[in-house]
């Protein structure tokens, strides 16, 4: 009993924590908009959250280094998470690409180049 109360709590806590994330908080904004720059948001955990202007061509890896890497959230305290979740505009329409981290960042691959307006979403590694 004295366990199902305490999973329970743990559950609950872990719920409203979800709910009460940076929607109510002012963004942070790193750098300056100008003529070349992009704006790109990063969400989730990463050390550095908050919105940043950043040249034309970027990359990914790039940016995940800009944004300090991994914050310190998470069952694991600052792990790398396993995917960056990217939303972008295309054509009028919301679109969500996937991308694997160990592989982007540890492997020979091309970097994924940012676009004016995606949002990076890190998810927290927790079990």
């Amino acid at each position: 009993m004295r366990i199902a109360l305490i999973s329970l709590i743990i559950i609950a806590s872990s719920f409203f924590a979800l709910g009460s994330g940076d929607d109510d908080r002012q963004q942070v904004e790193h750098g300056k908009p100008g003529v070349g720059k992009i704006r790109v948001e990063a969400q989730g955990d990463f050390r550095f959250k908050g919105v940043y202007f950043v040249p034309e061509g970027v990359g990914l890896k790039f940016f995940y280094g800009i944004c300090g890497g991994n914050g310190p959230e998470g069952d694991f305290g600052g792990i790398p998470p396993k995917r960056f979740k990217i939303q972008r505009s295309v054509a009028g329409e919301i679109k969500t690409f996937s991308i694997n981290v160990e592989q982007l960042l540890h492997a020979n691959t091309k970097d994924f180049e940012l676009m004016d307006g995606d949002i990076i979403f890190a998810a927290t590694i927790i079990f």
